[in-house]
């Protein structure tokens, strides 16, 4: 007979979501996979609006693959922890004219797309376009990015 402590790990384990490691080397190439995407097509970008916390590195990399020197921060708290969801906040909007710019919304994950569509959402009245970018996504997002490196179905830490 088993004990009740075993059958909570054994729960534990199993309802405990898979995790990928991304480094920082992970981070330099999957973004230079989304800049040079973006480079080989049409799509002029005048702003980059990293969605903090997990976009703001990847954004900063790639506006200086972009060489685009227009660089905000749009401060959202959405996740308490994995695989736990809270209303989206909005903690720090930024202050830049976005009138007629084509604005690039970067962040790490797609997972839900809430934040991603809640940021173009705020942005669309005001920039000539807006674009999103990911260095991954989620399979089961609700929106699709405009560039993305990759897809996993895994928690990225």
């Amino acid at each position: 007979m088993s004990s009740g402590k075993e059958n909570m790990e054994t729960v534990y384990k199993e309802s405990r979501p898979q995790l990928q490691e991304i480094s920082w080397e992970d981070v330099m190439i999957l973004s230079s996979k989304v800049a040079k995407a973006i480079l080989s097509g049409s799509y002029r970008v005048d702003a980059i609006i990293g969605i903090s916390r997990g976009g703001i590195i990847p954004a900063r990399i790639i506006s200086d693959m972009l060489l685009v020197r227009d660089f905000y921060v749009y401060g959202i708290k959405y996740y308490s922890g994995i695989n736990e969801r809270d209303e989206i906040k909005v903690v720090q909007k930024p202050e830049g004219n976005f009138k007629n710019k084509n604005v690039l919304i970067v962040d790490d994950i797609i997972d839900s797309g809430k934040t991603m569509a809640f940021v173009k959402k705020e942005l669309e009245d005001e920039a000539a376009s807006v674009k999103l970018a990911a260095l991954l996504k989620k399979p089961w997002s609700e929106i699709e990015p405009d560039f993305c490196a990759g897809i996993t179905d895994k928690w990225v830490v």
